[in-house]
């Protein structure tokens, strides 16, 4: 139940709620239970704990500081700006091998455009000498 979909009839019912019982809208706590894992003090320690080794996977790290893996998911995205990887093996490419690749994909793309074109133009040439 909205009003005009800015402001559902909860919150107003809420509002009014707050306003008998104190004779204000007091906004500055937000309403619902008091937020204890994405502290201050809970991201300094995930922050801590990734300087100390260099690899760590999340659900390691939820384990060891007693947390949800949704929380660390959470802090490490939002509050650190982590994001997923995935590392992806390579073939190396030594001196212009890798000029010639980007060269030879360019050929293979054009000439599947001029086989296509080809056909294309002797399927119109078939269907109007008909």
């Amino acid at each position: 139940r909205d009003l005009n979909g800015a402001i559902s009839y909860d919150t107003v019912r809420r509002w009014c709620n707050m306003i008998e019982k104190t004779g204000a809208i007091q906004l500055s706590v937000p309403p619902g239970p008091p937020r204890f894992i994405r502290t201050k003090q809970v991201i300094e320690k995930v922050k801590n704990r990734l300087k100390c080794k260099k690899k760590v996977s999340s659900r390691i790290l939820a384990h060891e500081l007693s947390i949800s893996r949704t929380s660390v998911r959470r802090i490490l995205r939002n509050d650190l700006q982590y994001h997923a990887y995935k590392m992806r093996v390579v073939p190396l490419l030594e001196g212009n091998n890798n000029e010639n690749i980007v060269f030879r994909r360019k050929d293979v793309r054009h000439l599947w455009d001029v086989q296509l074109t080809k056909r294309s133009y002797m399927d119109s040439q078939s269907s109007g000498s008909r």
